[in-house]
């Protein structure tokens, strides 16, 4: 990233838990440094995992994301989370 910050503990927990989850999750909401990591090249196009990454870089495609969530939900599975969480 063209940084001189020195590797630290935070961020190599945050790559473990990145590399844990990523495989198995639909999204992940990072930190910007992790995020914008990943959308480094060559890093970008020889990981392959199945999250969307997002962090406070891209709040507008987040947004977007739980839109598309919420637009694709079926009507039934509205009504089942309306009756268990008392939602009108």
């Amino acid at each position: 990233m063209g940084e001189k910050k020195i590797v630290d503990r935070g961020l190599i927990n945050d790559v473990r838990t990145i590399s844990t989850y990523a495989p198995y999750v639909d999204a992940l909401f990072i930190d910007k440094r992790c995020a914008a990591l990943l959308k480094e090249e060559p890093l970008r196009a020889e990981l392959e995992y199945k999250a969307r990454i997002f962090s406070l870089n891209n709040p507008d495609e987040f947004l977007g994301y739980l839109q598309e969530i919420e637009s694709q939900t079926p009507d039934e599975v509205r009504e089942y989370a309306a009756m268990i969480y008392g939602i009108d």
